[in-house]
């Protein structure tokens, strides 16, 4: 089925598939998923491409598939522009979560920006997704505009609190 599935079918099976636990060692399944996601990659939206990175984060098997990884991560570095804050947000959530893609300079520089140019549209929890997530991106540590930014996201995101 998986060869006749578009972008949103794809990423409503792995948004909704990872949360039975016991299919997340179904390997025929998550490498159908992967190769299926690969090949509607160019049709996904950023809504997709978040849910996909963030599901797919959560299937250990997949964590090495350098092809799902590098085709999740370009695709994101393009679509980052049209991601809401909740999207950056969960993009910075699964990416960070995947050895491979966290020397994926384009995608990280990607949701970087957006990070920064989205800072007021920035929940607590997109906050605590974003410190969480670039906090594993070592090269990212020494960006005092990214966590500045961070750190004024976190102080308005509170005040929303109140």
């Amino acid at each position: 089925l998986v060869d006749r599935m578009n972008a949103l079918d794809v990423a409503n099976c792995v948004n909704g598939l990872v949360k039975p636990r016991f299919l997340l060692k179904d390997e025929t399944l998550w490498t159908a998923l992967a190769w299926g996601c690969c090949a509607v990659a160019e049709q996904m939206t950023s809504q997709h491409v978040a849910n996909c990175a963030n599901g797919f984060s959560k299937v250990r098997l997949l964590c090495g598939d350098s092809v799902l990884w590098e085709t999740l991560g370009h695709t994101a570095a393009v679509m980052a522009k049209r991601m809401n804050a909740l999207e950056v947000a969960t993009c910075v959530n699964g990416f960070s979560k995947i050895a491979a893609a966290l020397g994926d300079r384009p995608l990280w520089e990607a949701l970087r920006w957006e990070v920064l140019s989205r800072r007021e549209d920035l929940n607590p929890q997109h906050v605590a997704n974003c410190v969480n997530g670039f906090s594993k991106v070592e090269w990212m540590s020494g960006d005092n505009s990214l966590w500045e930014a961070l750190g004024k996201a976190s102080a308005l995101a509170s005040g929303k609190m109140l």
